[in-house]
Order: structure tokens, then sequence, then C-alpha cells
């Protein structure tokens, strides 16, 4: 990252006050501040095990070439935890690195770490997945991180119950995924699944899977999910990521 610096000029002529008829001595003032600048090693992304620790692989902030102190914090997008090391549970986590200059200046940079098990597909769902969700339109957006993880025996949650089509993809935020829908596995080698919707809190609207494809030779799983509204049917292809 390129060190910036913020000019701010305060440029006062000299006046007179007509209260007290005193002329302000500020004419040409101008401070230089530099902001934080970080240097980060790795990569913006990282797929890691379901409990385990995240080992930093690497950060420096400067300030006009000289080391300054940073705080790091780490979010849960789905449990909604938040602290100085990373959560026990699967989730997307955002880790952001926050420093503050000596005027006060703050600026932050980030990376995600998706934490959760990788299943095999022939015995378990779970895992990270890219996302690639289809309208019935012909309409998608870029892959989205879509995440599966079991909650009991032959059950799992996804994250998007439209593989992120309308949070992500079309970047309404989290307001508009499809949150809370379960997959229940009846016989996972004949693909024999039984769904429970997810709801888009953003529409009042529920939307869910209503059928299911999974191929543990090509690491895919393909799904249609419909709600009841206009266009409102998606075929998902997500391929799951390998640690």
């Amino acid at each position: 990252m390129v060190m910036k610096k913020l000019l701010i000029f305060t440029i006062l002529g000299a006046s007179t006050l007509v209260a007290c008829n005193t002329d302000l001595e500020t004419e040409g003032l101008s401070t230089i501040t530099y902001f934080p600048e970080f240097q980060i090693e790795g990569d913006d992304f990282y797929l890691i095990a379901e409990g385990a620790d995240f080992v930093e692989p690497g950060i420096t902030v400067l300030e006009q070439g000289e080391e300054i102190p940073y705080t790091a914090t780490f979010v849960g997008r789905y449990t909604g935890y938040s602290g100085t090391s990373i959560g026990t549970e699967p989730d997307q986590y955002f880790l952001t690195y926050n420093a503050v200059n000596r005027d006060g200046f703050t600026a932050t940079a980030s990376r995600t770490i998706a934490a959760v098990t990788t299943g095999d597909l022939t015995t378990s769902l779970e895992g990270a997945y890219s996302s690639n969700p289809v309208r019935v339109t012909g309409l998608s957006y870029a892959p989205s991180l879509v995440l599966i993880w079991q909650t009991a025996p032959n059950v799992y949650e996804i994250s998007c119950s439209v593989g992120g089509f309308y949070g992500d993809g079309r970047g309404d935020g989290d307001v508009s995924l499809s949150r809370g829908g379960t997959i229940t596995v009846n016989n996972l080698a004949t693909n024999d699944f039984t769904f429970t919707p997810g709801f888009i809190q953003n529409f009042g609207l529920d939307v869910g899977i209503t059928s299911m494809t999974v191929d543990a030779a090509t690491k895919t799983i393909t799904f249609i999910a419909e709600g009841d509204f206009a266009n409102g049917k998606w075929t998902v292809t997500m391929t799951q990521l390998q640690p």
C-alpha cells in the first residue's frame, strides 16, 4: 500500500473583527498528517478448519516510516461473534486491522477467513463453497461465498438458500440473504433430501431449496431455489473450496 498524506490548509487572511478590532495572525498556516500505512503479508482470504486458530501471516503498520501499534478484531458474519481472536464456531470471519496516527486519524485494512469443516460430500455436506446462482431470467452476478455447517445428525444449515444472489452478488447486504434454511440428508447416495426455506429479512419472504444434486467427484452441489414471487427461481451451482 502507498503511504498517504493529507494536507490540511487553514488560510485566513488578516481581518478585522468588528467586536474587538483584533487582526488574526493565521495566514499561511498548514499541517501535514501521514496516514497509517499497512504492510500486509499473505492473502486476503483464508480457509481454515472450524475451531482452529488463525495464524497471522504478518502485518506491520508504519507512520512516516516508523512502526506504530494496531488492533485486530474478528467479527463473525453469521454468529455475531466479536473478539480479538477467531471464534470457535463455523462462520465467515472478517478480520479488521485498525491503526491511529499521531493526529488521531484512523486507517483500516482487512482479511476474510472462512472457518468450516470440509465434508467429503459422501458423508457430509459441510464446507465453504463458491456459489454461482442464475435466476430463471438468466441474470447472474460474480460468485459468492456460501457456507454449509452441520447443526444436528444429518441436518445442515446453509448461509444463504439462494446462493448469495441478492446479499453478495447484487450487493444488497446481509438483510437480503436467505437465512435459516436447512438441508436434511435422508440418503446422500441417492440425493434424497428434505428442506426448510430460508427467510429474506429485507423482502419479508421465504426462499427455499426445492431440489438438490451432490457430485462428490467434482466437489459440486447443484440446487434449485424458489420463492413465491415474480421470477423467483434460481439454479445454483456451488463448488466446494478445498483447504
